[in-house]
C-alpha cells in the first residue's frame, strides 16, 4: 500500500465573500460560499476569528461545525474540524484545517484532446492562483472529514528508511503555440506542445539546468528524471529539422531527431552512482550542419523523483510518498525538521485521509 503524507506548519488566511456563477455541479444554490485565494500548496487554517470577521455566525446559536464543507478544484475536500465533537457550536478554540493547492495545469488538461499533451502541466496557461470555497449545509453528518489518528502502537514496527521525494523545475519564459496546420497556421484547438515553456534553445546551442538531491538514500532504488521538449519552428526544407541530445552529469541519455512543432516527453531512470550532490541535465540542439540553422526548441519542465532519507535538512514543510509494504501503517522517525520555535507539527495522510499530531523528542519527530 502506498501513502502520501504532507508534514507542514499551519497557514492562516482571510475569507472573502464570493458570488457564485456557472453550472458547476458541486454548487448548492441554497448555501452561501466564502472564497479564499490559494497561491501555494499547503495546510490552511480557518479560525473562529476568521469566520467572525467574514460575517459568519459563530458561537452559541451559530453554525454547527459538523455542517462545514470546503470545496476546491470542483470537489469537496477532506477537512479536519477541531472541536466538532464537543458540541454543536463553533467555539473560539475551534478551527478547520484543509490541504489546498495552487492552480497548475490540471484544469488546462481538459482543453486538450489528449490531456498528456500539455508540455508543462505544472504551470497554468491562465493564472497560478486557485480559489477554494468555505460553506456549510444543514447536515450534521456525511460531510468529508480527515480522521484524527491517535494510534501509538508501533511495537514491532521498523522505522521506514526512506520516502520518495519529488521536485519540479517549471518554466514559463514563453508560450509554445503548439502544432500548425498544413499551411503553417496555428490550430484553433489546443494541440500537442501548446503551453508555457522555457527559454529558446537555438541551433548549435545548449542549456544546462542544475538540481540538488540532498539526503539521497542510495539503497532505495533508482531515481527518475522526467522532462519535455517542444519544437518552436518548422523548416519546410528539412525533415526532420530538429536534432537534440540530452545528457545528465555528462552521460548521454538521449540523442534523437524530430520534426516541426512536435512535443516529446522523456523519462530516465538513474542508479545511485549516477547522481551527484548537485546534478546537471544538459539539452544540446543541432550542431550537425546537415540540419537547419532555423532549429528552435524549448524545455517545458524537469521533474526529479528520488529516494530521500528522513533527515529533513531544517525544512519547515515536506511532502512525501511513503511506501509501507503490506502493512496498514508506517513508523516514521524524522530528524532535523524546523518546527519554528516549538509549534506543534501535523502529519497529513492525503490518500487515507488521516491527520495526527507528531511527537517530539529533542530534534526527533515520530
Amino acid at each position: 500500500m502506498k501513502f502520501r503524507f504532507i508534514y507542514i506548519l499551519l497557514l492562516s488566511f482571510a475569507v472573502q465573500v464570493g458570488a457564485q456563477s456557472g453550472t458547476n455541479q458541486w454548487i448548492s444554490y441554497s448555501q452561501k460560499y466564502f472564497k479564499f485565494p490559494v497561491t501555494a500548496n499547503g495546510i490552511y487554517k480557518i479560525t473562529y476569528n476568521t469566520l467572525l470577521n467574514a460575517g459568519i455566525s459563530v458561537g452559541v446559536g451559530g453554525i454547527n461545525p459538523k455542517s462545514i464543507q470546503v470545496f476546491g478544484r470542483g470537489e469537496e475536500q477532506y477537512i479536519y474540524v477541531n472541536g466538532e465533537e464537543d458540541d454543536d457550536f463553533f467555539d473560539p478554540s475551534d478551527y478547520v484545517l484543509v490541504y489546498a493547492q495552487k492552480n497548475d495545469g490540471y484544469f488546462d488538461a481538459a482543453m486538450f484532446k489528449d490531456p498528456s499533451n500539455n508540455p508543462n502541466p505544472y504551470y497554468s496557461i491562465a493564472i497560478d492562483t486557485s480559489y477554494y470555497f468555505f460553506t456549510y449545509n444543514s447536515l450534521s453528518s456525511g460531510n468529508k472529514r480527515m480522521n484524527l489518528d491517535t494510534d501509538q502502537g508501533y511495537t514491532g514496527y521498523t522505522a521506514s528508511a526512506y520516502f520518495n521525494f519529488e521536485t519540479v523545475q517549471s518554466f514559463s519564459d514563453q508560450y509554445g503555440p503548439g502544432k500548425t496546420t498544413a499551411i503553417e497556421t496555428y490550430k484553433p484547438s489546443y494541440s500537442a506542445g501548446e503551453g508555457w515553456v522555457g527559454p529558446t534553445l537555438f541551433f548549435d546551442d545548449n542549456k544546462s539546468y542544475s538540481f540538488s538531491t540532498p539526503n539521497y538514500y542510495a539503497s532505495g532504488g533508482n531515481g527518475i528524471i522526467e522532462t519535455t521538449i517542444v519544437g518552436l519552428t518548422n523548416d519546410g526544407y528539412h525533415d526532420p529539422d530538429h536534432q537534440l541530445t540530452i545528457s545528465i552529469n555528462d552521460i548521454v541519455k538521449k540523442d534523437t531527431t524530430y520534426e516541426g512543432h512536435e512535443f516529446l516527453k522523456f523519462s530516465f531512470s538513474l542508479p545511485s552512482n549516477e547522481w551527484a550532490s548537485t546534478s546537471v541535465i544538459k539539452f544540446k540542439s543541432g550542431g550537425d550542419q546537415s540540419f537547419t540553422s532555423a532549429d528552435r526548441s524549448a524545455v517545458g519542465y524537469i521533474k526529479v523523483k528520488y529516494p530521500h532519507t528522513f533527515d529533513f535538512g531544517n525544512a519547515t514543510a515536506m511532502e512525501m510518498e511513503v511506501l509501507n509494504g503490506n502493512t496498514d501503517k508506517a513508523f516514521l522517525v524524522i530528524s532535523n525538521f524546523n518546527d519554528q520555535g516549538g509549534s506543534t507539527p501535523w502529519l497529513f495522510d492525503l490518500t487515507g485521509h488521516y491527520i495526527r499530531r507528531v511527537n517530539k523528542n529533542a530534534n526527533i519527530f515520530n
